[in-house]
């Protein structure tokens, strides 16, 4: 019954991420909106055949460049708080990191377009990475060990990386951004 779940998870999981794939990518090629519902699919098709393509290579070739990833994430992430804290220009809303634009971002201040529910949506996806270290305890040497210790490293990581942007975005940013 769980692999199952699992399996559905998996799917759902893989779809929303190609919608989304498909769908920034049309809005950055061909402007935002200017563009018909068959370019979102094609780019999504493109993006399936990538994805089969990283199964076909194999779990083992793929283990290995996920340490490259993660390190280039690290990186990127470091350097974009990092970027937060090196001067400022007052453009577009942004003042720097301020206690009191921090003091006006504090508490739900949802507007017409954004309720919890749409901002819940976008933060949903971006913490299911979690899987993907499940989809790889196949390589793992001790996975009764390994997965529990990774689910909370990855949980805990996750957590203090999305707290702290949220953080910092809010002390730095007009709410009207």
């Amino acid at each position: 019954a769980i692999g199952v779940i699992f399996y559905a998870a998996n799917v759902s999981g893989c779809v929303v991420y190609l919608l989304g794939f498909s769908a920034e990518l049309c809005d950055l090629l061909y402007g935002e909106g200017n563009y018909g519902d068959w370019f979102r699919i094609l780019w999504a098709c493109v993006g399936l055949v990538g994805v089969t393509a990283v199964i076909y290579i194999g779990p083992e070739l793929y283990a290995k460049t996920a340490v490259t990833a993660f390190c280039i994430t690290v990186l990127v992430l470091s350097l974009t708080f990092l970027s937060f804290c090196i001067g400022y220009s007052n453009a577009n809303g942004y003042t720097g990191v301020k206690s009191s634009t921090f003091d006006a971002n504090w508490g739900p201040n949802y507007t017409d377009d954004f309720d919890f529910p749409t901002v819940f949506s976008i933060f949903f996806p971006a913490v299911t990475g979690i899987m993907a270290g499940a989809n790889m305890s196949g390589v793992l040497k001790n996975p009764s060990k390994s997965i529990p210790k990774g689910t909370l490293l990855a949980t805990v990581g996750s957590i203090f990386v999305y707290f702290g942007f949220a953080m910092i975005i809010a002390a730095s940013n007009d709410s009207d951004v």
